[in-house]
């Protein structure tokens, strides 16, 4: 795994995994970890995520890439449905 990820991310993920007794380690272990620093439904997360979907724009965009924007907005949208935090006026 520390192959396909940035290194601080690494760094950030070995220090929680080393806070465990060497009977619990190993690769399942780091996983989890990695998912939970990478998947956050914290406020700040939720507002990131809204100010996406409120202020995107298609000229934002090498080439004004629909199929590249409407990933984002998907992206965005799964995860605000995720927390049951999509604004309402969604539409």
């Amino acid at each position: 795994m520390a192959n396909h990820t940035t290194a601080r991310l690494w760094e950030k993920c070995l220090e929680t995994y080393e806070s465990y007794p060497p009977e619990e380690q190993g690769g399942p272990l780091i996983f989890i970890i990695m998912i939970k620093k990478l998947v956050s439904d914290t406020k700040s997360a939720v507002t990131f995520f809204q100010g996406t979907i409120e202020k995107i724009k298609i000229t934002d965009y090498e080439g004004e890439n629909v199929g590249r924007a409407v990933s984002h907005i998907l992206a965005a949208y799964k995860r605000l449905k995720d927390v049951n935090k999509v604004p309402e006026d969604i539409s």
